[in-house]
């Protein structure tokens, strides 16, 4: 273990701003920083998209500067939630689930590199055409390189019937979304694939090995060290479970069933937990990416899940962490979360210890738009933002480049079916239509940063053209600066 950082002084006061019509609500804000120093109004922005509650935590320079709570646990009824209400955080439990699976790797109880199946005991990842070459590691399955099948999981409540097992899970049992075995369908190690189901095998296989549940190893390993005492990865009707929880809202803002959904699937998607909370687990990453004192997890544990591994798709992924955030010009590692009616996401830059976590409680189309917005104001208002000018130089680009980049590119995500365009107006170019991780499809300037590479704000790494040798066609390549990683991302159409 590690040598404690000193514990963190909270100051809460309570604030007196205009409720929803149907509840008097109360937001507690840290001494530091408050909602009107930020230029948030909580209660306006769950009024205006219509979402039940909300609870933020932030961090600056390695200490929690800001919490903030606003809404209620069950509409309508006035239980306001407060900094100790815990949420279904989703897929937020990666993290979770990468970081044990790296300090057990520490400690030599597992190897990353070996195949997975060497630690499985009650179930097999069956061989396929794809693993002849290279079989599948635990590696592959914490960044989503494995080929594995199943992305995410239904939820289920108490009083339903046949709720899966994890063994039901690997094999394909009593899942609405899938009828067959978590398997290998797909090249092992060529592309990001996100699945869910691998970080069930991992599941399987630390508790194979350790002879202990996940759900006992994350309490020990790391919610009760680091003071994460409203945070747990046990499941709804366990004496475990908390008590302080908000209820999970559909799109009509109605609780559904009992609000209290149960994610069999532990690994990828079952920790609840609170802003507060997860703010201690993203300080002690962040204190031992900077080589100073932590609590648990060490540097080596830091480095092994923040390397990013893959740049297909999403533009850096790690072990558990997204690695292709760059909101306000920063380098963050993160993940977000989104379970049927609630959801949410921390992020922590990879150097100077700021965090941002949100959790609201309703569908989609409420809580995003509301964490957007408390995400863009939180960096703009603390001044962490770093501008980027349009063209660092000020020269005109070169009529030859701009002629090679102009045309239209396929998307590397495929549910966004329109390609990115690339156009040239006032001497500039601009691309429209790319989604750059938490960011919407937009249009971005193209930044030139020389040598024919270009780069976006809010973007992290480069962007150029070349010949995918494959099938000597052109590509839209990403490369990021301190990695020999690069990805044929978009195909130039």
């Amino acid at each position: 273990m590690y040598k404690p950082c000193l514990p963190v002084l909270v100051l809460s006061v309570l604030f007196n701003l205009t409720p929803p019509s149907h509840v008097v609500a109360k937001t507690m804000s840290e001494q530091h920083i408050t909602e009107q120093q930020l230029g948030i109004n909580y209660h306006e922005l769950l009024n205006e998209h219509k979402l039940t509650g909300v609870s933020v935590a932030i961090v600056d320079n390695y200490q929690i500067v800001a919490r903030h709570v606003a809404g209620e646990k069950s509409v309508g009824t006035g239980d306001l939630i407060d900094a100790e209400t815990a949420f279904s955080t989703a897929s937020m439990s990666k993290p979770v689930t990468a970081t044990i699976a790296a300090m057990l790797a520490e400690k030599g109880v597992i190897d990353w590199d070996m195949p997975v199946n060497h630690y499985l005991t009650r179930w097999q990842l069956a061989e396929t055409d794809f693993t002849q070459e290279r079989q599948v590691t635990i590696r592959d399955l914490l960044t989503h390189t494995a080929g594995t099948s199943q992305s995410g999981y239904a939820d289920f409540y108490q009083g339903d019937d046949n709720i899966p097992t994890l063994m039901d899970t690997l094999n394909g049992k009593n899942l609405p979304r899938y009828d067959k075995p978590v398997h290998v369908q797909a090249p092992v190690g060529e592309k990001w694939d996100y699945s869910g189901g691998g970080y069930v095998v991992v599941q399987a296989a630390i508790e194979d090995t350790t002879q202990k549940t996940l759900q006992q190893l994350a309490k020990t390993m790391l919610f009760d060290p680091l003071n994460m005492t409203h945070t747990t990865m046990y499941q709804p009707g366990n004496p475990e479970f908390p008590a302080n929880v908000a209820k999970v809202h559909d799109d009509d803002q109605q609780v559904i069933k009992t609000g209290l959904p149960i994610c069999p699937q532990i690994a990828p998607s079952g920790m609840w937990s609170t802003p507060s909370d997860l703010t201690n687990f993203l300080i002690d990453y962040q204190m031992a990416l900077a080589g100073k004192p932590t609590r648990v997890i060490s540097p080596k544990v830091a480095a092994m899940t923040t390397q990013i591994h893959t740049l297909s798709t999403v533009n850096g992924m790690s072990a558990g962490w997204f690695r292709g955030d760059a909101d306000g010009n920063l380098d963050w590692f993160s993940h977000g979360g989104s379970n049927t009616g609630t959801g949410g996401e921390m992020r922590a830059t990879m150097e100077g210890g700021r965090a941002l976590v949100i959790l609201g409680n309703g569908g989609n189309g409420a809580r995003m738009p509301v964490i957007d917005t408390i995400r863009k104001t939180t960096i703009e208002q603390l001044g962490w933002s770093q501008s980027m000018p349009l063209k660092p130089d000020n020269s005109p680009l070169p009529q030859a480049l701009v002629s090679q980049w102009v045309g239209e590119y396929k998307q590397p995500f495929a549910f966004l079916k329109e390609p990115a365009v690339v156009t040239a107006e006032g001497g500039n170019l601009y691309i429209s239509g790319m989604m750059i991780m938490a960011q919407r499809p937009k249009k971005y300037a193209l930044i030139y940063v020389g040598d024919g590479k270009f780069t976006i704000d809010e973007m992290a790494g480069e962007l150029s053209l070349k010949v995918n040798p494959d099938d000597k066609r052109t590509y839209l390549v990403r490369t990021r600066t301190g990695t020999i990683l690069s990805d044929y991302s978009m195909l130039k159409l």
